[in-house]
């Protein structure tokens, strides 16, 4: 657990940065925190060669005075609604419709609808508070929670709906197939020059953000 906490957190800053309250409200949920803690501590010093310095290093840089990004070009609408994940949200559904009993149904079912929310332009509002746009900068970044907690919930219905299981995973798998037909119709290939790679236009650094000031 502590080598999982340690690798979340350099893997990603804004999806540790999500994830990380969800997983805390989890052990809580569960009454497991005080049995993690210690690991969940040492998760955080293995990791702390990356956020201390980032941390006290912000300071020096332009980071907190470029806009890296236009969070209302981001949102998940239109076309792009697919990538919500049609069989999570369905499991979400059912899991509510059939009346799926869970301990913790109703709080991770919160959790989906709130990441969820912030991927939709009706969250626009809460983009544009400074402090939230810099943190998570695109709002398909909670697509990583959603699709999480939207497998979690599709597992719980198959667990619980033995009558109908078969039903369900025929459901499911078309699912899944509409949104790998409907993801190959919608990309794009292009033919890019070297100095595309090697300047700094491809990189995450697009607004020279990590300058120092």
């Amino acid at each position: 657990f502590a080598l999982a906490i340690g690798l979340l957190i350099i893997s990603h800053n804004s999806v540790a940065l999500m994830a990380l309250p969800l997983i805390l409200l989890y052990l809580m949920a569960t009454k497991r925190l005080a049995e993690y803690a210690v690991a969940l501590l040492l998760g955080l010093g293995l990791s702390a060669f990356f956020w201390m310095p980032a941390l006290h290093e912000r300071k020096y840089v332009v980071f907190d005075q470029r806009q890296v990004s236009v969070p209302s070009e981001y949102f998940v609408a239109g076309r792009w609604f697919w990538l919500i994940g049609l069989p999570g949200l369905l499991a979400v559904i059912l899991s509510w419709s059939f009346k799926v009993k869970h301990a913790r149904k109703n709080i991770f079912g919160l959790v989906y609808i709130l990441a969820v929310f912030l991927t939709l332009p009706v969250s626009r509002f809460l983009w544009d508070m400074p402090l939230f746009a810099s943190l998570f900068q695109f709002p398909f970044r909670f697509l990583a929670i959603g699709l999480f907690l939207g497998a979690w919930f599709i597992a719980l219905v198959l667990n619980r709906e033995t009558k109908k299981r078969w039903v369900l995973i025929a459901v499911f798998s078309v699912g899944f197939l509409m949104q790998f037909l409907l993801g190959r119709s919608l990309v794009k290939y292009e033919m890019r020059p070297e100095a595309y790679y090697t300047t700094n236009e491809a990189t995450t650094t697009v607004q020279d953000e990590y300058m120092p000031r």
